[in-house]
């Protein structure tokens, strides 16, 4: 990687890795669509990367929130091993299956990120609760099925997942929207965890490409783990809703292209 192609990563890493912080949707959103609209990396080697900047995010939120009660470890916990089977085979069906298709599915979960951020004033508005409520059986059940099938879409495209981790703990585990953004960051390193021996068995996660991303990720969760009781919802929302809307177009323009 030249010099100043390792710099862009850098930066832009710091950035997506503050922006994920904050909203629980681990910036893989945004880094893979820059590794290979941006930079011309494939997609399978841009999401390998991915799974590693996954995991710093998560000890840079860690480290952020440290004496915060917005991460709820429990939750996390039990909602992650739902998630590490559904990570560990997405990672395998991603060296299967075709780049259009993946493509195509990174801009199906692209927009619905966007979608999912979107409406989340309604959501809080229409599910007011508090940590610690008594959660049904049907929604804990329910629940861990979401978080699975989050986990294989994670795997196979190298993204957190955290659109579906934040509105499945919000709606169904009724969690506050700071506390599931909170979690979905812990999520989606536990799903990364999974599904990088895959992909690091296939050649697709290069390290010392990766490194500057890794780096940029790591300090921008931190400063996003800081701001994320401070910052107001709607600033993150004006965003990230548009970003993300003209990357799943993006992404949608070149599977379609093959």
């Amino acid at each position: 990687m030249e010099s100043g192609q390792a710099v862009v990563v850098l930066l832009a890493s710091v950035a997506m890795g503050a922006v994920g912080a904050v909203s629980g949707l681990g910036g893989g959103t945004f880094l893979v669509p820059l590794l290979t609209l941006g930079l011309g990396w494939d997609i399978r080697t841009a999401a390998g990367t991915s799974l590693l900047c996954l995991v710093a995010t998560q000890l840079g939120v860690r480290r952020g929130l440290r004496g915060s009660a917005l991460l709820d470890e429990r939750a996390g916990v039990v909602l992650g091993l739902a998630s590490l089977v559904g990570a560990a085979v997405g990672a395998e069906l991603a060296g299967a299956v075709s780049r259009r298709f993946l493509y195509l599915l990174f801009g199906v979960v692209s927009a619905g990120a966007a979608g999912s951020v979107l409406v989340q004033p309604w959501l809080g508005s229409s599910f007011p609760s508090q940590r610690g409520e008594p959660r049904g059986s049907w929604r804990a059940g329910l629940g861990l099925l979401s978080m699975a099938g989050a986990g294989l879409v994670s795997g196979m495209l190298g993204i957190g997942g955290g659109a579906m981790n934040v509105a499945v703990m919000h709606v169904l585990l009724q969690l506050p929207l700071p506390a599931a953004a909170a979690t979905s960051s812990f999520l989606n390193g536990v799903k990364a965890l999974a599904g990088i021996p895959a992909y690091w068995a296939r050649g697709d996660v290069p390290s010392l490409a990766a490194a500057p991303a890794v780096a940029g990720a790591m300090w921008g969760s931190v400063l996003g783990g800081r701001l994320l009781a401070r910052v107001p919802a709607r600033v993150v929302r004006v965003v990230f809703v548009p970003l993300v809307g003209w990357v799943a177009v993006q992404m949608f323009l070149r599977g379609l292209g093959g």
